[in-house]
């Protein structure tokens, strides 16, 4: 983790070393071509427990990194009640997070059966498991929450037993019928384990796989230039680049669907923790296997001809919010129309959902909530004709600019702007998002409510209402500029700082909104913001909502204005808030 402004990095900026060996002092040096905030570091070293520690702040001042021998985890594996040898056992720590994850170890058993972990990081839970690999000729061993005691302890886990796996067998299948191209493979995780099993798959998708623990596991894999379908019942639908669910007994008819598209957008699910498809069977497109009580269905049609619409999406959301509601659409939940008619089914649920229906060269329709029924649901739309925006996006020096991903963004939907000029979005379906031909044309179908258009890349970024955009508008990215300055208060530079931009105008969930990126004061308090949008733009600093509360309210410190490719000088920027949390 590398954190440069407001914007973490998962890994280390080009040019940084990967790793340091100490010297006989145990001293140690890494070294970055680009500046950066601080980064979170791993020290491995013979006879000692791994140690991962956050926020190291670059500089001359020497920090101090201390390790432990950490604890020794052992036990025994029995097959039939006989020691198994030479088998890999897995163990992780149950906590994921970036600061206590212990990252995973892996280690064999001896002649009579046992193993020992040596040097695991302490005082904490782990998983412990049998490698699928090493146990598919003997049965599955599935994985054991245990807690490890603190530095210098031993824990035992006794003797663990090999149990009978379970079958997994089926196929992954192309909605277009095409065949699966050479080389792909479909890849068995577990929930629980650091630990997977991968499958070359044929031609044909079929697969077989045995003696797989009965846990919650995942199905992944990949093909250029498709997806995991919302057809399929498993979906993790917060994670949509496969599948997560229970397997209890064989299963030898799983059905995974992959669609043409880029992956769905991740969708936070609020269903309890037993109707979450990682603790349900799993289960894709095969009969039976669909676990909705709720089908809709009905008909799309033009308004005028009465001509039913081909391939218009049908897409489910949910009303949210008090005094300013919004609406929050379920990307991984839509269907097309086929002569017109559109299924779609749902789960059981105590909310009232809306549909959305888009098409192409139509004006999009929203339909009046509705309530969830046992049964089936007939919804009717009727769509009159219209065009939604559409031009030519032309590159900071005025050239066509090909394969360029441009957003149609909606209310509600947010996006984010990393301080290398990347822009990322949150929940935005296929109708939000494109990419230009070899001549820089964009079109969108129209879509409800006020939209912007949004696109950057490393050379400039743009936004503009969609409601300006004319048919065969030219539309042309503004270089960035950047801003520079220093924070102080009562005269002293502050330093270590988060600095922020923010657009003039406030969140406001009936439009699109992307947030943007920022800094932290050197030890001078000095500071500067690349690639910051042309335009009237304000600095904020952040005031902390006290102790046991979490998070943050921006407060506006400076307002300025830019012009494309300015390197604004703001001077000497006075911090007037002080550093009590708000109460």
């Amino acid at each position: 983790m590398v954190q440069q402004g407001n914007t973490g990095h998962g890994t280390p900026p080009s040019g940084t070393d990967p790793l340091a060996i100490t010297d006989e002092e145990g001293e140690f040096a890494l070294y970055s071509k680009e500046p950066f905030d601080y980064m979170a570091l791993k020290v491995e070293a013979r006879a000692m427990a791994t140690k991962r520690f956050s926020e190291i702040r670059g500089g001359s001042a020497q920090r101090e990194l201390i390790v432990t021998e950490g604890a020794q985890l052992k036990g025994r594996v029995l097959s039939r009640g006989k020691p198994l040898e030479s088998v890999s056992l897995g163990a992780v720590s149950v906590d994921r997070t970036l600061d206590n994850f212990s990252g995973d170890f892996e280690y064999a058993t001896r002649e009579d059966g046992t193993f020992l972990f040596p040097n695991l990081p302490p005082d904490r839970d782990y998983f412990v498991y049998g490698m699928l690999k090493s146990f598919v000729n003997f049965g599955a061993l599935k994985a054991r929450q245990i807690h490890v005691p603190g530095d210098g302890m031993l824990m035992d886990t006794g003797d663990l037993s090999v149990e009978p796996g379970h079958r997994l067998a089926g196929k992954m299948v192309l909605s277009d019928k095409k065949p699966l191209p050479e080389g792909t493979r479909l890849i068995i995780g577990r929930r629980d384990a650091w630990d997977s099993f991968i499958v070359e798959l044929p031609p044909s998708g079929e697969f077989e796989v045995s003696n797989l623990p009965a846990e919650s596991l995942t199905i992944g894999g990949r093909v250029n230039g498709y997806r995991f379908s919302g057809q399929n019942a498993s979906l993790d639908r917060l994670n949509p680049f496969g599948l997560a669910g229970r397997l209890d007994t064989d299963k030898t008819d799983l059905v995974v669907l992959l669609e043409p598209g880029e992956m769905l957008p991740g969708q936070w699910d609020s269903a309890p923790e037993e109707e979450r498809p990682e603790n349900l069977p799993l289960g894709g497109i095969e009969s039976g296997s669909r676990r909705t009580a709720w089908v809709i269905t009905g008909k799309v049609i033009n308004a005028d001809s009465k001509e039913p619409i081909n391939n218009a999406r049908v897409t489910s959301g949910r009303q949210q919010g008090g005094r300013s509601p919004w609406v929050t659409w379920d990307n991984t939940r839509s269907a097309l129309t086929t002569n017109g008619i559109f299924r779609l089914e749902l789960p059981r649920g105590k909310d009232q959902r809306l549909l959305r229906v888009t098409a192409e060269g139509y004006l999009p329709e929203r339909s009046e909530a509705i309530s969830p029924s046992n049964g089936e649901t007939i919804v009717n739309f009727e769509l009159k004709k219209g065009e939604g925006p559409s031009g030519v996006l032309l590159s900071v020096n005025g050239e066509p600019l090909a394969g360029a991903t441009i957003y149609l963004l909606g209310p509600g939907e947010q996006g984010g702007l990393s301080s290398n000029g990347q822009l990322l979005t949150h929940n935005v379906g296929d109708e939000g998002r494109t990419v230009t031909s070899n001549d820089g044309l964009f079109t969108f179908a129209a879509r409800l409510g006020d939209t912007e258009l949004y696109c950057a890349n490393a050379e400039g970024f743009l936004r503009v209402k969609a409601s300006e955009v004319k048919p065969g508008k030219k539309l042309q990215l503004q270089r960035w500029s950047s801003v520079y300055g220093v924070l102080t208060r009562d005269g002293k530079p502050v330093s270590g700082e988060p600095l922020d931009l923010r657009w003039t105008e406030e969140f406001d969930s009936n439009r699109p909104y992307v947030n943007l990126h920022g800094t932290v004061t050197d030890d001078s308090g000095n500071f500067k913001i690349e690639k910051v949008p042309p335009g009237e733009m304000i600095i904020a600093v952040r005031k902390g909502l006290g102790a046991g509360i979490g998070g943050w309210q921006s407060i506006k410190l400076k307002p300025f204005t830019t012009a494309p490719g300015q390197a604004l000088n703001l001077g000497e920027i006075v911090k007037n808030v002080t550093d009590q949390a708000i109460r």
